[in-house]
């Protein structure tokens, strides 16, 4: 199934039917959907909603917890093939990746359902006073509230998966600002979760780009922002945000260290899987490799040839391990940055071949 149409999914429904933008496709450049570019009144609904549903389920037991998570993991399992389509359309990822990929989002969502019991207060004596002598204190968890999320491209069913399970398992409700690439992976796996029987409005989509990621971030109902992304993205997210609780996962230089004593074949070939792998796009992908000088030509021989045995294509092709990069920007952007490298008396080992994104 494509969804046509990518409209904000507010309290268990479609909602703000208006200023539709197009999303295009990395593998041939067209137009794969359109999107709604939420505005402060979408994501105002959006978290008044949120914030309607945590008062109405904050009491929900933990058993009752653990059975929404388990059921929303079965139907989202039941949603894989959707998942991988839309991944390889819309983000351009290798159909092994997407698949890897599609089978985590359950996966996950069981393990948070097996921590939820885990998560307990403490009991403490008080008899550090006289006045305490044979008493004690205890303390419990409670959820915070509404928790905004906003996640990135590059891993739009995993990433997003990792925000709304601990976020539902522990009681709060949840408003997501996807990546506009991951916009419709975001809204199946919503669909997908409220015929699990996941209540209305506790997990809530609001399509648009760095704006409505803003508005998001500072609405007063909004009591944690949680963000996955660039240094400064949530730098900007962090200040809209101001003194709410704020948890940011942001950016990497994945840094590679190849001893003289290393087995270079293997560290080649798996440091070249790890900087090509969803091209080049994760903060896990490897960045800069510090190799020790004696070994150094010898492992460069060795990488260019690992590199070169990586099948660059259409990542529909169960082959394929590297599809293109999430849009023409991107492309142009890699291309600068090695014209760059060059001009500064780099060595080109690998030349380039474009097409396309």
């Amino acid at each position: 199934m494509t969804i046509p149409q990518l409209m904000p999914w507010i309290g268990g429904s479609v909602k703000f039917e208006a200023g539709l933008s197009p999303l295009v496709c990395p593998i041939d450049e067209s137009v794969a959907s359109h999107m709604i570019e939420s505005d402060a009144n979408v994501v105002d609904a959006a978290v008044k909603h949120a914030h309607a549903a945590f008062l109405k389920h904050q009491d929900a037991t933990t058993a009752k917890r653990i059975e929404w998570l388990l059921a929303a993991a079965d139907a989202i399992d039941k949603i894989e093939g959707e998942l991988v389509r839309s991944l390889i359309r819309f983000i351009g990822k290798p159909r092994r990746a997407a698949t890897f990929e599609a089978k985590r989002v359950g996966t996950f969502m069981r393990a948070c359902a097996a921590q939820v019991p885990h998560l307990m207060g403490e009991v403490l004596p008080l008899d550090v006073t006289a006045a305490g002598a044979g008493r004690f204190g205890f303390t419990t968890r409670v959820p915070y509230g509404v928790v905004a999320a906003v996640t990135p491209f590059n891993g739009p069913a995993n990433l997003l998966i990792q925000k709304v399970a601990p976020a539902l398992a522990v009681g709060n409700a949840i408003v997501v600002k996807p990546s506009p690439p991951g916009t419709e992976v975001a809204l199946l796996m919503a669909q997908a979760m409220k015929a699990a029987g996941i209540p209305d409005g506790l997990f809530n989509v609001v399509p648009g780009g760095r704006e409505t990621a803003r508005l998001l971030a500072a609405h007063p109902l909004v009591a944690v922002v949680t963000v996955t992304g660039s240094t400064a993205a949530g730098n900007e997210l962090a200040r809209a945000a101001g003194a709410k609780k704020f948890v940011g996962e942001l950016g990497s230089n994945a840094a590679n260290i190849v001893c003289a004593d290393a087995d270079l074949d293997d560290a080649a070939t798996r440091i070249a899987g790890a900087a090509f792998e969803a091209s080049g796009q994760q903060c896990i992908s490897a960045q800069r490799v510090i190799v020790e000088r004696p070994v150094f030509e010898r492992f460069l021989e060795l990488f260019v040839a690992a590199a070169k045995k990586l099948k660059v294509g259409d990542p529909e092709d169960a082959a394929t391990d590297v599809g293109p990069m999430v849009r023409s920007a991107a492309a142009d952007r890699v291309e600068e940055m090695v014209k760059d490298a060059v001009a500064k008396g780099g060595k080109l080992v690998l030349k380039p071949e474009r097409r396309g994104a």
